[in-house]
């Protein structure tokens, strides 16, 4: 089933808004091992494991016999039996066994797509396998060898993939979902510029020097009391990969070096009206945080983001002949970044098919 609306009031919905043409986040790298991993990716489902020689397989997770899940089957070495009538698999995709016959129908098998591993994600090629370049994953350059990294969590929203994007480009919203989280009521109103390149939108806010309030100290690992400098970042790489920056220094200490916290997010479509939200944290500093305890902490804040953007999606179903969506001048990174992934889905829509 394919949802598509697109009015003039700006309220966009669907697969049509989603380029295959392009490199998403399927899972963490430590996500795919030797069970069998279901995924949904761009509406199309996929079965994920990792060979004996480390090297991850996605293959489309229907068996051609009777459309059984092959992720509801058994791994036989690098192949996937099908657990409806034991038809196995290779990696490749191509079946090699049918127990009830000796001759393989020619060509039987299922597609294969193109997987890389780019710790602390493994990236999916949904387009044709022979586009896929490597080159087109995303590196926003933002995390150096030094830096303490966690793959956090692959959280499930269901909400249209855009709405989660334009949720992590806004950085006014913080200061009333998550209050006290990372933000002590500045952020909305500080300062903004917009800086934005091919596929790439950028919004930065200066939130100037202040005494961070108690949950902000206690997230930073901050001087408690202590003026701090901050800048937040918030990035996109259309269509996927969404990167923020909260960034601190201290103003009266200039050679201390400054704290980066660094979110990586990509924003993976799954459906249309449902996405992935993968989380990776990045710090600059030695941490004094475990993996566990910055994955619980950020899941409570998505958790507002997931309660908010569920809740607009289901009032969309609502709307009224003729109301439109009212857009507020914080909005326009994110209309900025929603018609740029827009248009490349577009472009991909009007090529020519071979």
């Amino acid at each position: 089933m394919r949802i598509m609306n697109e009015s003039p009031e700006g309220i966009t919905r669907g697969m049509d808004n989603v380029p295959m043409n392009a490199w998403y986040v399927v899972a963490g790298v430590e996500e795919i091992g030797a069970d069998l991993l279901s995924r949904r990716v761009c509406d199309i489902p996929l079965v994920l494991y990792r060979k004996a020689d480390g090297d991850p397989v996605a293959l489309f997770d229907r068996c051609p016999h009777r459309w059984m899940p092959l992720s509801l089957g058994n791994r036989l070495g690098d192949e996937i039996q099908c657990r409806y009538h034991g038809a196995q698999f290779a990696a490749s995709g191509q079946c090699t066994l049918i127990p009830s016959q000796e001759r393989l129908p020619p060509g039987l098998g299922v597609r294969r797509f193109p997987l890389v591993d780019r710790p602390p994600f493994t990236w999916i090629w949904m387009g044709p396998e022979e586009a896929a370049d490597r080159a087109l994953i995303p590196d926003p350059g933002r995390v150096r060898s030094d830096y303490v990294q966690y793959f956090n969590f692959c959280y499930p929203i269901e909400a249209d993939h855009l709405l989660m994007l334009e949720n992590l480009m806004d950085t006014s919203h913080p200061t009333f979902l998550h209050p006290g989280s990372f933000d002590d009521g500045q952020l909305a109103g500080a300062p903004m510029r917009i800086e934005t390149g091919p596929n790439l939108v950028r919004l930065i806010r200066d939130v100037g020097v202040h005494v961070p309030g108690e949950g902000t100290t206690r997230f930073f690992e901050l001087d408690p009391g202590r003026p701090v400098r901050q800048t937040t970042i918030t990035e996109t790489f259309a269509p996927a990969l969404n990167v923020i920056v909260y960034r601190f220094d201290y103003p009266d200490e200039p050679e201390r070096p400054m704290k980066d916290f660094v979110v990586l997010a990509p924003i993976t479509p799954s459906s249309p009206r449902s996405c992935y939200h993968f989380v990776a944290s990045c710090f600059s500093w030695p941490v004094g945080f475990t993996r566990e305890q910055v994955t619980i902490g950020t899941l409570e804040i998505i958790k507002d983001d997931k309660l908010a953007l569920e809740a607009v999606e289901a009032r969309r179903d609502e709307a009224l002949p003729g109301e439109k969506e009212f857009h507020f001048r914080a909005d326009t990174a994110s209309l900025h970044l929603r018609r740029m992934i827009q248009e490349m889905a577009r472009t991909e829509r009007l090529q020519p098919v071979d």
